[in-house]
């Protein structure tokens, strides 16, 4: 019995390992089945023992028709076209300008003043007393000397369209410094300029000579902020006289800021502003200058005109007259000031004051400026005699000859006025200083009258 029981369990523990292999063979089929197809199969010890063909180089490690991106290689650019040099080449050659240095004469040095005693030698000018150079854009000390002369420095802004700076050298020995103008020395054209009588008689030699003369001193007293503000004041006066107000502008707004309580830089300021025609800034400015220094009577002036441009009539008659107490009393403002009694229609004060101009220096203005007041007291044949002193001292004036026209119309005097009024249309083709329409009206109407006499 016993032997039994034991053919039993062993009979029974086959079937058990017959039926775990079927179904570990089931497993492993349903697993390969559901692989994916073109699944890369994992690595094994056979297949990494077998060699794999060595692919064959290609060129430059690139692809067929790929051009290589190595740095420092050119990139390759379509048939007519320029290729792009690199962004830094680029930047250097912008920032880097041809730059002429001019004197009067050859051989002379030209050196770059870096502060602190140092300095760099930029070269020699040649037989034309011209040396061109490159610099980057900005703002340089340069000194020209010569042995036979005396030397020349002045604050140059190199930028795209200011490449070109002439330094004039002195007549003397470059052994004795230049230490005064014409009008003397900086303190002397300072002087001059603030006193209201000689203020108009500062000349544009007279500032070339003060910048030149502060920018030699800097170069031993770099941070004398009296020295920098004159020295820009100086530039920026002797561009307004030459008429670059933009440069003006600029000189003028940096000694503002390098002394804000410069009520000289301010005053500057208004007359490059009143020249560019920007009215509102050159108040502000010319009010600035009054409110640090209320004796500058040449600011009280300047205010008074920016008012009345703007048509401020008795508010600029104020200020015209504190500047003439103040003592400034050039024929400039008293026309002005004679200007604004005319738009308030007081003829007879106007008059006296143009009369008395047009004692001391007859000009063509002064006299339709009194032919004006004239008409204005309906006196026409005193305003007639004026208009003719205008065209006499200008024939070419087609203003004078307008309002001649003008007033021989009302006198009935046709003949006269029709020449007179085809003669400033003929003088002023543009309109810019007559009313041509009104021009034309009358010289058809004195024509027409004339056929019926």
């Amino acid at each position: 019995m016993k032997q039994k029981s034991s053919h039993s369990i062993v009979f029974y523990a086959l079937i058990v390992a017959a039926l775990f292999l079927c179904s570990t063979a089931s497993v492993q089929t349903s697993a390969l089945a559901q692989q994916p197809t073109g699944q890369r199969k994992p690595k094994i010890a056979e297949d990494e023992k077998t060699p794999h063909p060595t692919p064959t180089p290609r060129p430059n490690n690139t692809r067929p028709g790929k051009v290589n991106r190595n740095k420092g290689t050119p990139r390759t650019t379509r048939p007519g076209t320029v290729a792009t040099p690199p962004r830094a080449t680029q930047t250097t050659q912008a920032t880097m300008l041809l730059v002429t240095f001019a004197t009067q004469t050859p051989g002379a040095s030209i050196v770059q003043n870096l502060g602190d005693g140092r300095h760099t030698n930029l070269g020699t000018t040649g037989a034309d007393g011209r040396l061109i150079v490159q610099l980057a854009r900005g703002t340089y000390m340069i000194t020209a000397s010569h042995p036979s002369f005396s030397a020349s420095r002045q604050y140059v802004e190199v930028r795209p369209g200011n490449t070109t700076f002439n330094f004039q050298l002195g007549a003397q020995p470059a052994s004795q410094p230049a230490t005064a103008s014409a009008g003397g020395s900086i303190e002397d054209v300072f002087r001059r300029f603030l006193d209201p009588r000689q203020t108009d008689a500062v000349t544009l030699k007279d500032w070339q000579f003060v910048q030149q003369r502060a920018v030699a001193l800097l170069i031993d007293s770099p941070f004398n902020i009296q020295l920098r503000v004159q020295a820009l004041f100086a530039e920026g006066q002797a561009a307004y006289l030459s008429g670059d107000y933009g440069h003006a502008l600029t000189a003028f707004n940096n000694a503002a800021l390098a002394l804000p309580d410069s009520a000289l830089a301010f005053y500057g300021l208004g007359n490059a502003y009143l020249a560019t025609n920007q009215l509102s800034e050159a108040g502000r400015a010319y009010q600035r200058a009054v409110q640090i220094n209320g004796t500058l009577a040449m600011a009280h002036n300047g205010y008074a005109e920016a008012l009345a441009r703007q048509g401020k009539n008795e508010e600029a008659q104020r200020y015209y007259e504190r500047a003439r107490a103040l003592g400034y009393t050039s024929a400039t403002a008293s026309h002005n000031a004679a200007r604004i009694l005319m738009k308030q229609g007081r003829w007879t004060q106007a008059l006296r004051e143009l009369s008395e101009l047009v004692k001391k220096r007859p000009q063509v203005e002064l006299f339709i400026d009194i032919g004006d007041c004239y008409v204005g007291m309906k006196q026409l044949l005193s305003a007639a005699r004026a208009y003719q002193s205008a065209m006499q001292l200008n024939p070419q004036s087609a203003l004078a000859h307008y309002k001649y026209g003008e007033v021989m119309f009302e006198s009935r005097e046709y003949q006269t006025a029709l020449e007179s009024l085809e003669k400033s249309l003929v003088l002023d083709q543009q309109g810019t200083v007559i009313n041509r329409r009104r021009a034309r009206d009358l010289a058809n109407k004195s024509a027409e009258r004339l056929r019926r006499m």
